[in-house]
């Protein structure tokens, strides 16, 4: 199964890197962007679903890191997003994009970190005492 969301994570973490190598006059215009903010709640969210790939990624070997894995691979991807941004025509990098991307890859990564649950078989026959079903 780990195998299965580092690929989902990895998928996205190309996806965040494809969508900010994009010129700037190649973005969609939308009102709900213009409004105060929208960008950076967009960030979060988009780096919240990296954060909680990654956590959940390695949830399964480390569940007890999978919050800081999370929010590492955040900071760390958005780094390079906001550096690629730096050298796209019509796009500026931001501390503020990158504060916003770790938060919210944090974010994530709290709600990915659980650990993945097996599900209980159950045996039929005898139980422990002797006594039936």
């Amino acid at each position: 199964m780990r195998v299965v969301w580092t690929s989902l994570a990895a998928a996205w973490a190309l996806l965040l890197l494809f969508v900010g190598s994009r010129p700037g006059e190649s973005l969609p215009e939308s009102r709900l962007l213009s409004l105060p903010g929208a960008d950076k709640v967009l960030h979060a969210l988009a780096y919240g679903v990296l954060g909680a790939l990654v956590a959940r990624a390695s949830a399964v070997r480390a569940p007890r890191r999978a919050l800081l894995f999370g929010a590492l691979a955040g900071l760390c991807w958005g780094m390079l997003d906001e550096w690629v941004q730096g050298q796209v025509p019509g796009r500026t990098r931001s501390w503020a994009d990158l504060l916003f991307d770790t938060a919210g890859a944090a974010f994530g990564g709290f709600l990915g970190r659980s650990r993945p649950r097996t599900p209980s078989v159950t045996m039929p026959g005898p139980h422990p005492q002797g006594e039936g079903p």
